[in-house]
């Protein structure tokens, strides 16, 4: 490390915020080429680079002088990338669920045009519920309530829930056939 950065940290934890910009410039173009080598997608890279350096700033003081600033940067950076990583792989898994739940499908064949407007359909639809209704699917689909525990918070029987459960399942794959005979140019 070269004595110029290593007193551009120095001056950063006597809190010269002026003195991170050289740190920035300094180390910038290597992150993003090491995030970029985590995660394909552009935008990714530009957050996991931003937080990055954000979280390297707030936490400048538990950086030790004199030892290797940009392999405690890379760990930070490496951190932030493999959580951004694990919260699509969350986020996939809960398009799948619903997918399984409204389809009928036992597996969602990723990143294909078709389960694309499928996805887009859904949320489509969605949108189309009541509140009540969005809020049922977000607490047996998202947060994977169980059903009981569901009834118990609405003063409603288990069997209540499982029809209403059922019925608005039915109403968004009527709406989604709907929104794909739409798109395909053949009457519903």
């Amino acid at each position: 490390m070269t004595d110029e950065i290593e007193e551009a940290i120095a001056r950063v934890q006597r809190k010269d915020r002026a003195a991170f910009t050289k740190i920035v410039e300094c180390y910038q173009l290597r992150l993003r080429v090491f995030a970029s080598s985590i995660v394909a997608s552009r935008e990714m890279v530009d957050e996991i680079v931003q937080t990055t350096f954000v979280f390297a700033y707030k936490n400048i003081d538990r950086y030790t002088l004199g030892t290797n600033f940009y392999a405690w940067l890379r760990s930070i950076c490496r951190n932030y990338a493999l959580e951004e990583l694990r919260r699509e792989v969350r986020e996939q898994k809960k398009r799948a669920q619903y997918f399984e739940c409204v389809v009928g499908q036992e597996t969602l064949v990723a990143e294909t045009r078709e389960a694309e407007d499928r996805t887009a359909f859904l949320w489509t639809c969605m949108e189309k519920l009541g509140e009540n209704a969005r809020t049922l699917m977000d607490r047996r689909y998202t947060r994977e309530e169980p059903i009981r525990a569901i009834a118990k918070k609405l003063g409603r029987s288990a069997s209540a829930v499982k029809v209403a459960l059922f019925r608005i399942r039915e109403q968004l794959r009527e709406c989604i056939e709907q929104q794909q005979a739409m798109a395909e140019g053949v009457a519903p």
